[in-house]
């Protein structure tokens, strides 16, 4: 069975991403998580992806969020094999230099800088907006506790695509409602497997037995070499 490697943003801890990975291991699989934050560059995020994934070639990547926009770098190396994008990021085939951060987020989080740095993911939002999106308050305090300040720099980072980046990859991409629906639509233009789930951007973290379902059906069907149906 290949390992999985959770992928995860710049912005958010490995700790996020704790309740899934104990989930997928208590059913077998072999999880390993990336924590590139806080990271000055885009290399330094790319370099800690590429620790996490280590030399095995059978190895399925989950990307969330920011996490995406590393994955075609990743994909030239050779590994993961396969990806499964989860409510990330999806570059364009096409290629290109891509801004490690969206320009309207970063327009958004310029305002936040102190210090050189950005404040906390968890303190992006008004205080109830972003505990809706944790199952309870410990889980809160141990994530927020753990989210890294990532430095201002980040802000102008950039990642080189090559053009071709998805070509023969398999893939799918599981969103969480429609704050990626664009990335969701390129991907079912792709041939790709998709599905959405109706779940705020942390899914993982509130639901992760359910988000570790739909993972496994795709995980299963790039395990094989095929891919699952799309869903609606």
């Amino acid at each position: 069975m290949p390992d999985l490697v959770l992928l995860g943003s710049v912005f958010l801890p490995a700790a996020a991403f704790d309740p899934l990975a104990e989930v997928l291991e208590n059913r077998g699989h072999a999880v390993r998580i990336t924590d590139p934050g806080p990271a000055a560059t885009a290399e330094d995020v790319l370099s800690a992806h590429r620790a996490a994934i280590g030399e095995r070639g059978d190895v399925i990547g989950v990307a969330h969020s920011n996490a995406g926009t590393y994955v075609p770098a990743l994909v030239a190396d050779g590994a993961p094999t396969s990806i499964v994008f989860m409510d990330a990021v999806l570059p364009a085939p096409t290629g290109g230099v891509v801004p490690a951060v969206r320009p309207d987020l970063g327009g958004l989080l310029r305002p936040l800088v102190v210090d050189d740095a950005l404040s906390r993911w968890t303190e992006w939002w008004p205080p109830e907006t972003v505990r809706a999106l944790f199952p309870d308050e410990a889980t809160f305090e141990r994530v927020h506790a753990a989210t890294p300040r990532v430095p201002a720099s980040y802000l102008g980072a950039a990642v080189d695509v090559l053009a071709g980046w998805t070509d023969g990859l398999r893939a799918a991409y599981l969103a969480f409602g429609d704050a990626y629906a664009d990335e969701r639509l390129l991907a079912e233009s792709l041939g790709w497997a998709t599905q959405t789930m109706e779940l705020a951007h942390l899914g993982h973290l509130q639901r992760p037995a359910e988000v570790a379902d739909a993972l496994e059906v795709f995980i299963e069907a790039a395990g094989s070499g095929g891919l699952p149906p799309r869903r609606p």
